[in-house]
């Protein structure tokens, strides 16, 4: 059976390569290869460009502003159903 929860660790596109569809084709890419049920991931509260990224492929957050790592800024917790079982 596969695992309930994929961890999404970290996704960085290069500055000068940003803004070219390169972050969701990757992002898009990796969510393809799991077979796991919902996925998690944190992100800056100030990295607009990626919440927006992620509200736009379906994430949606779970947390604004989580104290995640002590003595970091917080972060925002966001969450996406991958795929549901047939309710039977």
């Amino acid at each position: 059976m596969a695992g309930q929860l994929f961890e999404f660790v970290e996704l960085a596109v290069a500055p000068g390569r940003r803004k070219k569809g390169i972050g969701r084709m990757l992002h898009d890419e990796l969510l393809k290869t799991t077979n796991h049920a919902t996925s998690i991931l944190t992100t800056s509260t100030d990295n607009l460009p990626a919440i927006q990224l992620y509200k736009q492929c379906s994430w949606q957050v779970v947390k604004d502003c989580a104290a995640v790592i002590p003595n970091l800024p917080p972060l925002v917790i966001m969450g996406k159903e991958l795929w549901k079982e047939e309710v039977k």
